[in-house]
């Protein structure tokens, strides 16, 4: 009866301040969108700042407030009142991320039109980082035509092949940049398998940092490429010389192959020279290692062989060395 009469007074503005000093805030925007527009942002922000001190009843209020916002076709504001509900407001992060992808849902429907806000936009993207919806933050991104951005989103959300897809279609020079990203993120997340099929070096050299060096030589053995698997068994066997696990290191060349490069023939001399040296606890220890070394020098020499180098010759002589201490041994002669 009171707001009746006021308005047959022609005083909107009185009514108006009355429900807003009782805080009746739903009759005080009906006034305001009927009779005096012009006040509707100013009450929005009062109702903004009593729905804060509000807590948990306050955020309910903004969801309440986007709903009938959207209901009346008020996407601007709708999205706003949705965009209130974040993490200064509550710390319901499922309610946060829900509020901010459906502000993104009317945002791309309503608002991405030639008068766009952008200073809404700048917020909602923000909002969508936030509560990490990455995804759908690509989607309004793709939506404003920034296409880099929206790459960039998707492969904060992990969507590998949508974001590969898209800079395909939208931006090629960023496809490397993609590539490079998702093997990272293989890289750090130690997925082995997935990042052979991606890059078989890498995923080698993942291993090798984890220590498992057996699935690392392994992975470069099954690739059927010679310098590939040389090199990472010239890198193990050093490592195993350097201290002084000889026998490992052999067994290592017999399983994986040895190499004729020249680079490696110091390794196979100081090995040879380690166990010549080294005393055995028995002629039966004697034995198994010159054998052992025996039978690394014959692949070598075969494998000088295969390839034709005159560097065959050369190394003969520790092969033949090693024949004969290992049959002087097992003749029952002494060690040497």
């Amino acid at each position: 009866r009171m707001e009746s009469l006021f308005l047959r007074a022609n005083k909107p503005m009185t009514i108006l301040e009355i429900y807003t000093k009782r805080q009746m805030w739903a009759d005080a925007m009906r006034i305001a969108k009927e009779y005096a527009p012009g006040q509707i942002d100013t009450l929005q922000k009062h109702l903004d700042e009593a729905e804060l001190r509000g807590g948990a009843r306050g955020v309910d209020s903004f969801v309440a407030q986007g709903r009938e916002w959207e209901a009346n076709g008020e996407y601007l504001r709708a999205a706003a009142a949705y965009l209130k509900v974040n993490g200064e407001a509550t710390d319901n992060t499922a309610l946060i991320r829900q509020c901010a992808m459906k502000a993104a849902d009317i945002t791309i429907k309503f608002l991405l039109g030639p008068d766009r806000n952008q200073q809404l936009i700048d917020v909602l993207i923000a909002s969508l980082e936030a509560a990490e919806c990455n995804e759908k933050a690509a989607e309004v991104q793709i939506a404003l035509g920034e296409h880099r951005e929206a790459i960039l989103a998707l492969c904060r959300a992990r969507q590998w092949g949508k974001a590969k897809a898209i800079a395909q279609e939208l931006l090629p020079s960023m496809v490397g940049e993609v590539d490079a990203a998702y093997k990272e993120s293989l890289r750090s997340e130690g997925k082995v398998g997935e990042l052979i099929d991606v890059d078989v070096i890498a995923a080698i050299d993942l291993l090798v940092e984890r220590g498992q060096w057996e699935k690392a030589l392994e992975t470069a053995q099954k690739q059927k490429h010679k310098p590939l698997l040389e090199k990472y068994v010239a890198i193990f066997t050093g490592g195993l010389v350097n201290n002084g696990e000889m026998e490992k290191a052999i067994e290592a060349f017999l399983r994986f192959g040895v190499s004729s490069n020249q680079e490696v023939f110091n390794t196979y001399i100081k090995i040879f020279d380690e166990i010549i040296l080294s005393p055995s606890s028995s002629p039966l220890d004697e034995y198994h290692r010159l054998s052992l070394l025996r039978n690394l020098f014959l692949a070598v020499i075969q494998e000088l062989q295969a390839v034709g180098s005159h560097d065959a010759i050369e190394l003969s002589r520790y092969l033949w060395a090693a024949h004969f201490m290992a049959f002087h041994v097992a003749m029952g002669g002494a060690a040497f």
